[in-house]
């Protein structure tokens, strides 16, 4: 956060929440690797999805991810140089 957004926060009470695709990290507002990893895991040998209707569904839920990051709004309070599960 920038000085003036931090005077703006404090003079107005409000919280500024910006888009997820906007940040300056990528991954911002996505799923953790782990869940990414998992995903084909669960969906093929638990759910019972062929390796073909998985990939059409990775293509489809990718294309879904990216217009997700376009509608999610944040508030953001720790900035790091690295993931932090804890955080």
């Amino acid at each position: 956060m920038n000085f003036a957004k931090y005077v703006s926060f404090l003079e107005e009470s409000a919280l500024h929440f910006g888009r997820s695709d906007k940040f300056e990290d990528p991954l911002e507002g996505s799923f953790p690797l782990y869940n990414v990893r998992k995903r084909q895991e669960v969906y093929t040998d638990s759910g019972g999805m062929t390796d073909e209707q998985f990939n059409r569904f990775s293509q489809n839920f990718s294309s879904a991810m990216k217009q997700h990051r376009q509608r999610v709004f944040l508030n953001c309070w720790h900035m790091n140089e690295y993931e932090s599960v804890a955080m």
